[in-house]
């Protein structure tokens, strides 16, 4: 859809972290001028169609999640100009997946597999 763009959607915020391909910044819905309502946006950069098509798949993929300890996942954006991804997904303050499966693992009542999560690579 024309004008589809998480430019025309989204205030991109502060920086929040990155990891080995993507930053995530804090994002606000462009109405949300006081910005109550936080939202995370992965970007992540491609240079091939294989890469973006991994990219679209992990937002699929993450969409298809259920946990508490899970962030949301919304909408994306595809800036082929631009040659990023935008994942749009809940804002969790203070901690990272990575760091709630570390914590989770070692209580025996944890019973989501770590590979179903992310089950994917560059």
């Amino acid at each position: 859809m024309e004008g589809d763009t998480f430019e025309n959607k989204y205030i991109k915020g502060e920086f929040l972290g990155s990891g080995m391909h993507s930053n995530v910044h804090k994002c606000y819905l462009i109405p949300d001028e006081e910005k109550l309502n936080p939202f995370a946006a992965k970007i992540t950069s491609y240079d091939d169609e294989e890469k973006r098509l991994k990219l679209i798949e992990e937002f699929h993929l993450g969409q298809q999640l259920y946990h508490t300890s899970i962030p949301k996942f919304h909408s994306y954006y595809d800036d082929e100009f631009k040659g990023e991804i935008y994942i749009i997904m809940d804002y969790v303050e203070g901690r990272e997946l990575s760091d709630i499966m570390k914590i989770e693992d070692e209580d025996s009542d944890f019973i989501l597999d770590k590979q179903s999560i992310i089950n994917y690579s560059f």
